[in-house]
C-alpha cells in the first residue's frame, strides 16, 4: 500500500486491565495482552470494541465505547497497553469510521460472542450474526474496509494477533496512566 498526503491512522490498543475475567484469561491464554479496542483519534478519546457494557458486570456484553477515563479503564489506571498504529487512505479511514458510527446507532443489536469465545479455546470456529468478541470485531472492521486481506489474520484471533501485521507501527507501550501520544 502506498499513500499520499490524505494519509490517516487507525488505532489499535491492546490491554490488560486486571480485572478478573482479564486476569483469568492473561493465565489461560498465557498472552501479555487479552483485550483490544479500536480507535480513529491519535489522542484514543474514544475507543470502540466488544466487552462488557456495565463495568462492575462482565456477564452483559455487546459494541461499547470505551474510554480511559470512564468505565474498566478508569478503573485500573495500572494497566498494561499496547498502542499500534496503522496507516490507511482517507477512504478508507472515512468507511471504518462509518462502520463504526452504524454499530453505534444500532449498539444494542449487536451481543457478545461468549459462545465464540469460548468454542475458539478449543481451536474450534464458529460466528454468530451480530456477535463478536473483541478480536473478532477488530478483524471485521479492518477486512470489512479493505485494511487486511481475507486470511490475512486467522478465523480464531487473538488480540495478539495484530501484532503480526507488517504495516502497523507500535506508537506506545507501557501504563495507561502514563500515555500521552501527541497527534
Amino acid at each position: 500500500m502506498t499513500f499520499k498526503d490524505d494519509e490517516n491512522y487507525v488505532y489499535i490498543v491492546l490491554s490488560q486491565t486486571g480485572t478478573m475475567p482479564s486476569r483469568l484469561l492473561k493465565r489461560i491464554t498465557k498472552k501479555d495482552y487479552n483485550h483490544v479496542s479500536l480507535s480513529l483519534s491519535p489522542s484514543l478519546e474514544s475507543l470502540y470494541s466488544f466487552g462488557r457494557r456495565l463495568t462492575y458486570y462482565p456477564f452483559w456484553g455487546g459494541f461499547i465505547m470505551e474510554s480511559f477515563n470512564k468505565g474498566t479503564f478508569n478503573r485500573f489506571p495500572e494497566a498494561d497497553i499496547m498502542v499500534l498504529r496503522l496507516a490507511v487512505s482517507q477512504s478508507t479511514f472515512c468507511d471504518i469510521y462509518t462502520l463504526i458510527s452504524k454499530m453505534q446507532d444500532r449498539k444494542y443489536h449487536f451481543k457478545y460472542n461468549y459462545r465464540g469465545l469460548f468454542l475458539a479455546y478449543f481451536k474450534v470456529y464458529r460466528s454468530f450474526k451480530d456477535r463478536f468478541y473483541c478480536s473478532e470485531f477488530v478483524k471485521y472492521a479492518l477486512e470489512t474496509n479493505g485494511v487486511l486481506g481475507a486470511g490475512e489474520l486467522c478465523d480464531i484471533v487473538e488480540p495478539t494477533d495484530f501484532l503480526s501485521l507488517p504495516n502497523c507501527e507500535c506508537v506506545y507501550k507501557g501504563k495507561l496512566n502514563e500515555f500521552k501520544l501527541s497527534a
